[in-house]
């Protein structure tokens, strides 16, 4: 059996995965909030996986964010994407979200604000703030 070159090159060139965590409450639509994390995750350098949806905020951690934080673990996932506000108004704060998320997971959060991404540079200077010592992004 024979691989082409371009066959290679897309074996090569497999991007890392990227979930999506949504708050069902703050969506009007599911789909276009699904579809704008996955629009998110290419300029990231990301291919956009599953998108765990938020349906309540009982108990002390949100369901799917527990579900999120064991399937990132299970899949290697390192990054997921939130629309902006989406990890607020629970039971816990959003940085002892995104700090349980890096802590169990080893994935860091990027909430993406009317279609733009925040800065990867800004995100690194939140978590050196709390005490994670992150490499500083390129510009």
């Amino acid at each position: 059996m024979f691989i082409g070159a371009e066959q290679v090159s897309r074996m090569i060139a497999l991007l890392p995965l990227a979930y999506g965590h949504l708050r069902d409450d703050l969506v009007h639509d599911r789909d276009a909030g699904d579809d704008a994390l996955r629009a998110a995750a290419r300029p990231l350098g990301h291919e956009p996986a599953t998108v765990f949806h938020e349906t309540s905020s009982s108990g002390l951690l949100p369901p799917a964010f527990v579900d999120l934080i064991q399937e990132c673990r299970r899949a290697a996932v390192r990054k997921v994407l939130t629309l902006q506000g989406h990890m607020t108004n629970t039971s816990m704060s959003p940085m002892f979200l995104h700090e349980i998320l890096f802590a169990l997971a080893a994935a860091v959060v990027h909430e993406d604000e009317r279609g733009g991404v925040v800065s990867r540079r800004s995100h690194h200077r939140t978590i050196r703030a709390c005490g994670r010592a992150r490499p500083t992004a390129r510009r």
